[in-house]
This record gives C-alpha cells, structure tokens and sequence, in this order.
C-alpha cells in the first residue's frame, strides 16, 4: 500500500520581523509534516516563536510591510506562501481553523455567542437562517455547553474562561475543517477546566477525522492529546519524534529540561527550572542556541551549530544535538 501523504508539509520556512531598518529572524528553517488524522503538538518555553509559526500557516501575518516569510507550505499539496489572498481566505475558516488563546479578545463582545457561531457556519455556504441556528445548536451541544438554546444568546463577557473557550472549537468546528491549529488554548484556566477542554479537543478530532495542531508550554496537556511532538526552542525545532518517544526518551537536553521543569504530583521536590532564559532574537547565538543555558555543554557546542537532525533514531526521531542522550529518561536522574 503507498504511502499516504501528509496534510501539511512545512520546509525550510523562516519568519523574519522588519524593525528599525534591519530583519530579525524569528522563525529559523522549519521543517515538519503533518500526517492525516494525527495531532502534532509544537511545545516550548514563551518566545519560542510557537505562535509566530502558527500564524505563518494561516498566513495572518502582515508579509507586505512587517513580516518576511521564506520556505514553503503545503496544505493537501497545495503551496499557501504566494497564493492570492482570495483564495487564502477561502481556506481560512473553511479548510484550516485556529482556536486563538485568549477568547475574550478573540469573540466580538458586542455579539451574542450564537450569532457569532451562525457566522462561522455561513462560510461554507448560504444556509437558510433556520438550518444555521438548527447547526449552531447541534453545535454549542457537541462541545458539552448546557441549555445551548439559551446560552446562545449570551455575550462572552457572561460566560467564563473555559465556556468562551467551547465557543471558540464550536465556530473552529463550524465548517468540518480538515486542520484546526489550536494556539495554546488552555491558557489562564484552572487544573479541571483544562483537562476538560483537552479531552474535548481530542474527541471532537477523532469523531470528525481532522489533524490538529496542537500549540502549548504545558508537556502534561502535551501527553494527554498529542500523537507526534515537536520542541521548539529560540525559533528553531530542536526534537522530533512520537509522543511516546519524547516524552519517555527525550534526546535534546532542552527537551529533557522542560520534563524536569515540569511538576509532579508524585515527587513535588524535584522541580528543576531551566537556568538563564530564551535569548532575544536580536542576540542570538551564532552556534547552538540553547548553549548558554545547557547544563552538558562543551567546546563544539560554542564553536559551530548542530545539523537539524544531528542525531537521527532508527523510528525517526531526530534531534538538533551534538550530544543527545542515549539513556532513558528517568524524573529523578
């Protein structure tokens, strides 16, 4: 049987800001594909350029005046970078939805939630008023909102955190994309409510047959959902690999230090933070960029930087490290 293409195919795509008359490189030389049915999480420290990669797929970004976008993207074998904007906008929405992180800012405040969601639903063509609300309904039920009849009416400043966040996979949902990119979408919420809206997202996925994007710093909310994870460190991807694979045998000491930097309910005195923090795009190291902060560094790290997959496992794990580790990853070591 051949083997079927990805969804989304990113190579060597480089994301750079214009300010003050030089480029800032945000985004370095990205290169990651997307399987169908499968739920890729992209993982890393704030100013990563997590969000800023995202956007690049949607091509939200202002290219003509601030943003400088190189490489290539494919949806379904279709290039996005340099496609009219036309027919970009018939891809938004209808084929690649984004579930934005702060829905408070994302929803109009001055619309009532359900009309907000008709809209969505009219992307995809003219339905009758009624067959829209009939949709809109079925909808706000699918994503577990009580009394969707009367909830329909309100505003998002009446809802709370995690009920706005329900709309916003509800209108995400609302044309049967083929990818949604969920951009860090259990930020601000509480333990309980995130768990919730995680195990939603991964519902509503398998139920509807689409990919996802899944975008966090949170390797807990990483292993409840994710199929395949790539870690993102200073606008580069430093690991890829299964989730199982990451998660249980991290290679690159960047990734291994978000593990420890994670807490645990079973051992609560082994929280170990990542010392120094992301370098500024503006002074970068011109070497491995996670150098200054790596524990195991050594002469070569400073010297020159490490290929993209410097390390290359027989299952296809792939590591931007000159010295991955080669043990399996234990909490206390």
């Amino acid at each position: 049987m051949a083997q079927q293409t990805p969804l989304l195919e990113i190579e060597d795509l480089s994301v750079g800001v214009r300010m003050q008359g030089r480029q800032l490189g945000i985004v370095d030389r990205v290169n990651l594909a997307l399987a169908r049915d499968r739920t890729l999480a992209i993982v890393g420290e704030s100013g990563s350029g997590k969000s800023m990669l995202a956007m690049s797929i949607v091509r939200l970004l202002d290219e003509a005046k601030r943003f400088a976008v190189s490489g290539s993207i494919r949806f379904d074998g279709q290039e996005l970078l340099g496609l009219a904007e036309s027919r970009m906008r018939e891809i938004r929405g209808r084929h690649i939805s984004v579930i934005f992180q702060d829905s408070l800012n994302a929803l109009n405040p001055v619309v009532p939630i359900g009309c907000q969601i008709e809209e969505a639903i009219s992307r995809t063509g003219p339905p009758s008023r009624e067959a829209a609300r009939r949709e809109m309904l079925r909808l706000l039920d699918e994503v577990k909102i009580p009394s969707p009849d009367r909830r329909a009416l309100n505003y998002p400043h009446e809802l709370s955190g995690g009920m706005r966040q329900r709309v916003m996979i509800a209108m995400a949902l609302a044309s049967r994309p083929r990818l949604i990119i969920a951009d860090e979408p259990t930020t601000s919420l509480d333990v309980t409510i995130q768990s919730q809206i995680l195990s939603l997202l991964r519902d509503v996925r398998r139920e509807n047959g689409m990919s996802m994007i899944f975008i966090s710093h949170n390797l807990g909310a990483v292993a409840a959902i994710a199929d395949d994870v790539a870690v993102m460190y200073a606008g580069q991807i430093v690991e890829t690999g299964t989730a199982e694979e990451i998660l249980a045998s991290p290679r690159h000491p960047y990734t291994r230090g978000l593990l420890l930097a994670t807490p645990r309910v079973d051992r609560p005195s082994e929280l170990r933070p990542i010392p120094g923090n992301v370098p500024r795009f503006d002074a970068m190291p011109s070497a491995c960029r996670f150098a200054p902060r790596c524990t195991g560094v050594q002469e070569i790290c400073t010297q020159k930087p490490p290929a993209p997959a410097e390390f290359r496992s027989p299952t296809g794990q792939r590591a931007r490290c000159f010295f991955p580790a080669g043990e399996r990853y234990v909490a206390s070591a």
